[in-house]
């Protein structure tokens, strides 16, 4: 447990495989788990020790740590939006390797997510050109936003989707996509 705390807040761009794409993913969440459970520990006691020195009631100490676990309310909510996201890509590129995905941005995103929204992408099995391969395992963890890579979730709270870009419809004529384009732009 100290050895998981004690643990770089990046990591290393490694990719799990598709068997140990879950196990990865949990034992990341519990690694936030546990950071979350030592800051609520913090919180509590803090708060707790503040109260007794200022003299407050335990009326006063109720509406203080209700205020202050307010924000862990935030983080575990974030932690949940962010975790699924992780996982739900990843689960998504290890089973598109060798195929083409593009971004594909969630209404009311940020513009971060904007910029790469349509912007298409390899899957490789495993590490590759960072601005044009994506793979299952890479992120952005300890990353500054100016060095972030395209990597769903961008960023805490992202909503953004990878999503299947297929270059032709198998058995369908020219003809017939030349009429789909043309009503499409009437």
């Amino acid at each position: 447990m100290e050895a998981a705390r004690a643990a770089p807040r990046r990591q290393p761009d490694t990719h799990p495989g598709p068997d140990d794409t879950l196990s990865w993913v949990v034992e990341r969440a519990c690694l936030h788990v546990t950071r979350l459970q030592d800051t609520t520990r913090a919180t509590l006691a803090g708060a707790v020790v503040d109260a007794l020195l200022r003299g407050d009631s335990p009326q006063i100490l109720a509406l203080t740590l209700t205020q202050r676990f307010g924000t862990l309310n935030r983080d575990a909510r974030r932690l949940a939006i962010t975790e699924v996201a992780f996982a739900r890509a990843n689960g998504f590129l290890a089973a598109a390797v060798g195929r083409q995905v593009a971004w594909f941005s969630a209404a009311g995103c940020c513009t971060h997510c904007q910029q790469l929204d349509g912007t298409r992408y390899r899957v490789t099995a495993g590490p590759g050109d960072p601005q044009r391969d994506v793979w299952a395992g890479k992120h952005n963890v300890g990353m500054l936003a100016a060095d972030r890579t395209p990597a769903i979730p961008l960023h805490p709270n992202c909503r953004c989707r990878w999503v299947i870009v297929e270059d032709a419809a198998p058995g369908v004529s020219d003809r017939t996509k030349a009429a789909l384009a043309a009503m499409m732009n009437d």
